[in-house]
């Protein structure tokens, strides 16, 4: 099965299942079988729907993120990490997810939340430690 061409990035979910295809998105009033995650966010969908909404032109960059992959916890672990404070956690923002761009996505959040969190935002990214 053929996908139409569509100029979007592909991003790495996670781990667990990395032969799989997730996308979430703002299409929900238009695209059948999908889950409402958050307010105008939804997660999955018709595959051969999309498809042919992305031929048709009526699905942009601005409207959908493919993942392969994804990360997983089981209740138990989730509902530790969250009561041991393990996460920075913020209320859904579709222009965080959609409009914002992602090498200066984690910064911009930080930054937004104020307070400590303006403070970590300017710590330099992990990965320029392993340099």
């Amino acid at each position: 099965m053929n996908f139409p061409e569509f100029d979007g990035d592909l991003y790495f979910g996670g781990p667990v299942q990395n032969d799989t295809l997730h996308f979430i998105h703002t299409i929900g009033d238009v695209l059948d079988d999908c889950h409402q995650i958050a307010k105008g966010l939804y997660w999955g969908g018709n595959y051969n729907q999309l498809k042919a909404l992305i031929k048709e032109g009526l699905v942009s960059n601005k409207d959908i993120k493919f993942f392969v992959g994804y990360s997983g916890w089981d209740l138990k672990q989730f509902k530790e990490e969250m009561n041991n404070k393990n996460w920075i956690v913020e209320d859904i923002n579709l222009n965080y997810i959609f409009n914002s761009k992602d090498e200066i996505l984690w910064k911009q959040v930080l930054n937004n939340k104020g307070n400590v969190f303006s403070v970590l935002s300017e710590l330099p990214d992990y990965r320029s430690l392993l340099n």
